[in-house]
């Protein structure tokens, strides 16, 4: 849900994927190396959109909150709250919308709307749909200490790869980006499904990530 959000504000709301001076700064030229024609845009900026607001956006601020929230299998929000939340999204988002298309005179083309839609409807979809894997592991979990330092390394790593790339080139950048990814994902549903898995070890998680 996360990455769907991702898409959602820098692709059709506020439409960075595709605007090549957004915000008065050369995007084309930043990320010119990792273009592809097709897509209109860049792929290198895609995942950076994805890695900022999946991680730091949405997951690290609710871990954070969550950490201090005595009943967290409780919702947030009941059905009046969640109804007054998405109205008020819908309306903020709109709002958005029109004043980035007033003030950047920017308009993405209708196919570069329906691709970001049919991506963010897949997401959304695979959120609901896609059940959690049981737990099956009797693995103890490593103490939030090194799960701390886990997510710190990886999280650094995901935001150093773009000065390596500079060293090396920009497409190595993108496939370095999957390095923290898939490890990230993998250790965490490992680490998660041992029940030794704690509200301090998700704290840890998030700070991790929360420092770099």
């Amino acid at each position: 849900l996360a990455a769907a959000y991702a898409l959602l504000e820098e692709g059709p709301i506020a439409q960075m994927l595709w605007n090549p001076h957004y915000g008065g700064i050369d995007m084309a030229a930043a990320y010119a190396d990792t273009h592809i024609e097709a897509l209109g845009t860049s792929i290198s900026l895609i995942q950076d959109v994805l890695t900022l607001h999946t991680i730091w956006s949405i997951a690290v601020p609710i871990a954070l909150i969550e950490a201090f929230d005595l009943t967290p299998k409780r919702p947030w929000l009941g059905a009046f709250g969640l109804a007054v939340a998405a109205v008020v999204f819908t309306i903020g988002s709109a709002y958005l919308t029109y004043s980035q298309i007033e003030s950047e005179k920017f308009i993405a083309t209708p196919s570069q709307f329906a691709a970001a839609g049919l991506a963010i409807v897949v997401l959304v979809v695979a959120a609901v749909a896609i059940p959690a894997p049981p737990r099956r592991t009797m693995r103890p979990a490593p103490s939030p200490r090194r799960v701390g330092l886990a997510s710190f390394l990886l999280t650094s790593l995901l935001m150093a790869r773009d000065f390596i790339a500079e060293l090396t080139s920009k497409w190595f950048g993108v496939g370095l980006w999957f390095v923290p990814v898939v490890a990230g994902i993998v250790l965490i549903l490992r680490w998660s499904h041992s029940p030794q898995w704690s509200p301090a070890h998700r704290t840890a998680l998030a700070g991790g990530a929360l420092l770099t």
